[in-house]
């Protein structure tokens, strides 16, 4: 899993959601991940308001965000 640091406004839904605890803030105010803490980012991808969170490489996210049509 990626965070887009440059998107994430540190709004913490993705932290309340991961039941693992394996996402946490930065001295920066923004989310990151523990790889080896983390086992499923299906929620913390769908309630990132932001789409700041992909769960494999950001090229391959921008299919799965952009609304189809």
């Amino acid at each position: 899993m990626e965070i887009d640091k440059k998107k994430c406004v540190g709004c913490g839904n993705c932290h309340a959601i991961c039941t693992m605890g394996a996402i946490y803030l930065d001295e920066d105010g923004k989310s990151v991940v523990n790889q080896a803490e983390c086992v499923s980012v299906q929620p913390a991808v769908v309630f990132c308001e932001m789409k700041s969170i992909c769960p494999g490489l950001f090229e391959l996210c921008e299919r799965f965000y952009r609304p189809f049509g």
